[in-house]
């Protein structure tokens, strides 16, 4: 692991998978697990890995 690493790819459980064909369908997706896309920045930039 890297010493600016917080966290590696041992450390990521993937419960839920999902492979969407557009963005809009990516939003229900968000949506369905109880989050509002609108309250996500882009995934660079909101500290959670999408």
């Amino acid at each position: 692991m890297n010493d600016d690493e917080c966290f590696g790819e041992e450390d990521i459980e993937r419960v839920r998978v999902a492979t969407v064909a557009t963005p809009a369908d990516a939003d229900d997706v968000v949506r369905g697990l109880g989050v509002d896309p609108e309250d996500l920045d882009a995934p660079w930039k909101n500290d959670f890995p999408l």
